[in-house]
């Protein structure tokens, strides 16, 4: 492809402290994984933060943390990556769909509304693509209607702010991916963020073997291993420095789409509502009329060597799920709508205008 769907911004600096982690020896733990830790915490105005092996592992460690049992009933966005629903099967308990609104593409409130029961341990905000719908309405619905906990899925809004506060720090828990594709990357890597104290001490146990580390072997619960190495803390420490810059890149390129496209709004395209301007896009992704064959676009675009990806697929297409009772009719149609266009930091503007005219060229001849 002449332009990728994504690319990690590695620096020469990047690079630098990967090579002096691993001259260290200390490869497993270190030094990088407090200066990292220390850094996100104090960037998303938290102390409670624990690095992970990845933002499935972190869901995971969550889902252990609250004490989910078998066929314990826990919502999530029916729109969206799937990475809680399958952790949810794993553990068998049971995802509960809620539909997404249609120009968020984030959690329903009304549908929420009507989903919410006695038997909800938890609810998943999942902020696709970096949004969020009515996040503070839905914090208050789930509080004072249950005793479910709050789990913003924010593994694509690392920087997403909201009246203020930033996502993943709003909830009861906030899980973030590091993965490749992701605002900050370490490969692969994750955190956990929570709100109350109290949580401090068995999530930390929880994601290192249950041991305290006060003696050698005396695991004080089951735990799991979703550490983060000192090697990937070294590179999210480093990325950390760039934060500001890689924000300030992704709006930029944002804007610059928006722009580009604006005049075939509406009639061949619609745009993600943003719940405020101090979303930071994680990818860019258009919803293509019900008239164009989004797949036929998506091929046209390869074609043209502009690599993008499809909308997430809906769990009524997914096989595992199918037994799912109810339908989700906007997650179903984004589902075979949505195309996601390249937005990355070091994407230019003429790259970004280049590909907004070959979008342009496609879907008027469609």
């Amino acid at each position: 492809m002449k332009i990728p769907w994504s690319r990690p911004d590695i620096s020469e600096e990047d690079v630098r402290r990967v090579s002096e982690s691993v001259r260290t020896t200390w490869v497993s733990g270190g030094e990088y994984i407090e200066k990292f830790s220390s850094e996100l915490g104090e960037f998303l105005k938290t102390s409670n933060v624990a690095l992970v092996s990845n933002g499935t592992a972190a869901l995971s460690a969550v889902f252990l943390h609250i004490g989910l049992e078998p066929d314990d009933e826990v919502i999530v966005p029916a729109y969206g990556f799937m990475a809680a629903a399958n952790v949810l099967l794993q553990m068998r308990a049971l995802p509960v769909f809620v539909d997404v609104e249609g120009d968020s593409w984030c959690l329903d409130l009304n549908d929420l509304r009507k989903k919410l029961s006695e038997r909800t341990r938890a609810v998943v905000v999942t902020h696709t693509y970096g949004n969020t719908s009515q996040l503070k309405q839905i914090c208050e619905l789930v509080r004072k209607e249950s005793s479910a906990v709050i789990i913003e899925d924010a593994a694509e809004a690392l920087g997403s702010q909201l009246e203020g506060s930033f996502l993943g720090t709003i909830g009861d828990f906030g899980t973030f991916s590091f993965h490749a594709t992701k605002v900050v990357t370490t490969g692969e890597g994750g955190a956990i963020t929570w709100r109350d104290d109290s949580h401090s001490e068995r999530l930390r146990l929880l994601i290192s073997h249950g041991l305290d580390r006060k003696s050698h072997y005396l695991h004080q619960l089951p735990g799991n291993n979703f550490r983060l190495s000192n090697i990937c803390a070294a590179l999210g420490y480093s990325q950390l420095q760039r934060l500001a810059i890689f924000i300030e890149k992704r709006l930029e390129i944002d804007a610059l789409y928006r722009s580009h496209l604006s005049t075939i709004e509406g009639q061949h395209i619609e745009f993600q509502k943003l719940a405020s301007s101090s979303i930071v896009p994680w990818s860019f992704p258009i919803r293509i009329a019900p008239a164009i064959d989004r797949d036929s676009v998506l091929r046209q675009l390869s074609s043209n060597g502009i690599e993008t990806r499809p909308g997430f697929v809906a769990p009524n297409r997914l096989s595992y799920f199918q037994s799912t009772e109810g339908s989700h009719p906007v997650s179903e149609t984004l589902s075979k709508s949505i195309l996601s266009l390249p937005a990355f930091p070091s994407l230019s503007g003429e790259e970004v205008k280049v590909i907004s005219e070959v979008v342009k060229n496609i879907l008027l001849n469609s």
